[in-house]
């Protein structure tokens, strides 16, 4: 059985470019985070721990390290040593994963509504979380498994739930692979969702650089750094929808 905890990443407002003076936090949303065998989730979880006391010191090793604190935007203009030391503790972190012999685990898309009287971020939460249940229940029908869903809290919790358990009951799913309902935790009290945090928090400096590298150059740092890890440990069931494909769908 898969333990699968995914966490928002991108942000749920919306975007005009990077340049206007509100709407400017990021072309993308998503979930994503990672999916780690039942048996190697305390393996990941202790490894974890031990890199927060590594590089945040030993006060951190049971509380929650934000994905953007540990990872930061700006990191570009940061003195060698500190560059250094992001770049050492995100090599490190996808070693975890490796070890654990878990999989990177991401679905989001390109923003593509230009009136902002049209947006609606609940109904991207709800879009994205279907779209995401389905590739990893088709991964695990694949291989020949189940899974768990745990996700980040959040106020659509309910919302979530329910859509989820439709797909199940309503046939959405030729098999369903889906253990039981999904859960929210906090990420402040359970490692994984900070994991998961983690992961999204690279995800997103990733993903930026990849499809929109002349507006989020600033990315690049990472971008080059972690693009083989990303490469290497990103499952099957991974997708990314830049505006064409989407407003193909």
């Amino acid at each position: 059985m898969w333990l699968v905890f995914l966490d928002e990443f991108g942000h749920d407002g919306f975007y005009r470019n990077r340049s206007d003076q509100r709407y400017n936090q990021s072309p993308i949303f998503g979930f994503g985070g990672f999916m780690v065998r039942a048996d190697k989730a305390l393996e990941c979880v202790s490894r974890f721990s031990h890199l927060k006391v590594k590089y945040h010191g030993e006060s951190y090793k049971n509380r929650e390290i934000k994905g953007n604190v540990a990872f930061p935007s700006n990191l570009y203009k940061k003195p060698y040593k500190v560059r250094k030391n992001v770049k050492d503790k995100g090599l490190h972190f996808f070693d975890i994963l490796r070890g654990a012999e878990a999989q990177i685990i991401y679905n989001g898309f390109e923003k593509y509504v230009d009136d902002i009287k049209e947006h609606r971020s609940g109904k991207l939460h709800l879009s994205r979380t279907r779209r995401a249940v389905a590739k990893i229940n088709k991964f695990c029908i694949e291989d020949n498994s189940s899974f768990v869903l745990v996700f980040d809290g959040h106020q659509i919790h309910s919302q979530r739930m329910q859509m989820v358990d439709q797909m199940s009951k309503k046939g959405r799913f030729s098999k369903n692979r889906l253990a039981n309902s999904p859960y929210d935790l906090d990420s402040d009290m359970h490692d994984c969702i900070q994991i998961a945090d983690w992961v999204c928090s690279l995800l997103v400096k990733y993903l930026t650089y990849e499809h929109f590298s002349k507006e989020w150059k600033t990315n690049k740092i990472y971008h080059s750094a972690f693009i083989e890890d990303f490469t290497e440990l990103s499952s099957s069931a991974c997708e990314f929808a830049p505006r064409q494909q989407v407003l193909i769908q």
